[in-house]
């Protein structure tokens, strides 16, 4: 079977360290198909559609591979299948009983084999001082940290530099750490070994040159601030204490600005003594004193806003504090939660109100205003004033919740009338939705072929492919030829087979996709990595 052509040999690369990394588990081989489940940042299921012993097609759950290309997950089942056994199986099955294996052994085999297998594998090591210990003692703090140590080197080129290829896979690695060994560790008890672990990874992740164009760093630092939280739940009073000054110490550039944000959080969410957040209130009126910018003071300000509340000041106070900084839109809808906490609904739809008339907000501001007052008007049985506030969610910023929610306040025949002033003032986009949701199937159809692109076709394809096949062929065939006249890379070239490769799928589709693929191998017949995934469509 020929595969490797159709990826990418960064996503053949990423692929094959997948699988060797036994990260491809429950693979199933049948005539027809293959399929495995791939742990990455989550566990995403891959299917290949496989006929006459040659790939027919190929999905997986992932974001990448929604977008229509061939992904790392795909690769890493093919490298999996390629070293499976040819015969139908169940991987399941074929795990070894470790029970078995255990038991049957005598003791001094099995003393052999796992003093051997520690010597040879650090993290097996650690792992079994830990099951095995009886205090903090029995454990290696400097082996741990040579662990960590060993995944960033193992990410950074000679240069220090994670590029984004590696980027993914090395967040995976960071995170696999955080959830194997200090949470283990946590489990086990020993808290301030955790804690110290933890910081020392955050900072050392802070501290490497890193493409983030994912976003991952967020996800890890996400995930340590949980940790942090379970460690603070679970320490003994001192140790609590220890923390949070360890905390508050190292807020003043020990890692980049924006992860020691997250610093801040640990300590405005995880620290809740009476004690601590006397020290917290003051922590705040002291940044708040030295900010250098209005967002930093804004910050502390909410920072503190939040103490406050925790502490329970008199309501006088907390409303002419907020009332300081009234200007602000979260300040003043800090303000507005505390009304509705207090039961004061009127002087919370009062704020609000007072928002919408005399403030510029933007567009999600202006929404949220709007459904909380729908919501106390709701409350207060002001129907007339839920409705008005309701009615402006659907046409102006409207959701199909929004859109259900005001249906069901009218009977069918008034929502006829509605329904008609809701379509006139909608967009494009939302016209789709709500003629799905009102099953009008027609003008749907009709509001695609209006926009000319197939972006939005799989949304309704389960409905709509049965109505119309022709004209949901004619779309596909109009958006890509009109594509076709540009060249492009060979990852577009596979995506537009593989939507030749469904089209085939839909009645009538053997026709129109005959037709286009004579027409292109004529008119773009110099483009090799086209003509090779045009070459795969009929397979």
């Amino acid at each position: 079977m020929e595969w490797k052509s159709w990826f990418e040999k960064r996503i053949l690369d990423r692929g094959k360290e997948y699988n060797r990394s036994g990260l491809v588990e429950d693979l199933e081989i049948s005539d027809s198909e293959i399929r495995a489940l791939v742990i990455g940042n989550d566990e995403y299921e891959v299917s290949i559609s496989v006929r006459n012993g040659e790939i027919e097609d190929m999905d997986c759950t992932c974001p990448y591979a929604d977008e229509g290309f061939y992904c790392k997950h795909m690769a890493a089942v093919l490298y999996a299948y390629e070293a499976a056994p040819k015969a139908k199986y169940s991987a399941k099955e074929l795990k070894p009983k470790a029970e078995e294996l255990v038991l049957n052994a005598d003791e001094k085999t099995i003393r052999d084999f796992l003093i051997n297998a520690l010597k040879k594998d650090k993290k097996l090591l650690d792992s079994f001082a830990l099951a095995v210990s009886s205090s903090s003692g029995d454990i290696s703090i400097s082996s741990y940290k040579k662990r960590i140590d060993d995944i960033i080197s193992k990410y950074t080129d000679r240069h220090g530099y994670i590029d984004y290829y590696a980027a993914g896979d090395f967040i995976d690695a960071a995170l696999d750490f955080v959830y194997d060994e200090l949470y283990k560790l946590t489990e086990k008890g020993y808290i301030k070994e955790a804690f110290e672990l933890s910081t020392y990874l955050f900072k050392e992740v802070s501290d490497v040159d890193i493409d983030d164009s994912d976003g991952g760093l967020s996800a890890f630092c996400s995930e340590l601030r949980d940790l942090w939280h379970d460690l603070s739940d679970k320490a003994d009073e001192n140790t609590v204490k220890e923390m949070y000054e360890w905390f508050t110490s190292h807020l003043n550039g020990w890692v980049i600005d924006y992860m020691e944000e997250y610093l801040e959080d640990a300590i405005y969410e995880c620290f809740g003594s009476e004690d601590i957040l006397y020290k917290k209130l003051a922590l705040a009126d002291s940044r708040i004193k030295a900010a250098n910018s209005d967002w930093e003071k804004k910050k502390w300000i909410l920072h503190r806003i939040t103490v406050m509340r925790q502490i329970g000041v008199d309501g006088n106070e907390f409303v002419s504090y907020c009332r300081k900084f009234y200007d602000d839109a979260d300040i003043r809808r800090e303000l507005v939660n505390y009304y509705v906490d207090t039961g004061k609904i009127e002087d919370a739809i009062d704020v609000l109100n007072d928002s919408l008339k005399n403030y510029n907000n933007n567009q999600f501001d202006t929404r949220e205003n709007h459904a909380q007052i729908k919501e106390l008007y709701k409350k207060l049985g002001n129907r007339e004033e839920y409705l008005k506030h309701l009615w402006v969610l659907v046409t102006e910023h409207c959701c199909l919740d929004y859109f259900r929610e005001l249906k069901a306040q009218y009977s069918s025949d008034e929502w006829q009338e509605v329904r008609a002033k809701i379509f006139q003032a909608n967009s494009s986009y939302m016209l789709m939705q709500l003629y799905y949701e009102e099953k009008l199937y027609d003008r749907l159809m009709t509001e695609l072929e209006k926009e000319g692109s197939t972006f939005y076709i799989k949304e309704y394809e389960d409905v709509l492919i049965k109505l119309y096949p022709k004209r949901i062929l004619k779309l596909y065939a109009e958006d890509l030829n009109r594509k076709a006249r540009q060249a492009s890379k060979r990852s577009t070239y596979a995506y537009w087979a593989a939507n030749l490769r469904h089209m085939l799928t839909i009645e009538g589709g053997y026709e129109v996709v005959s037709e286009i693929l004579a027409d292109w191998r004529v008119r773009y017949k110099n483009r090799p990595a086209m003509m090779q995934e045009l070459d795969r469509v009929g397979k």
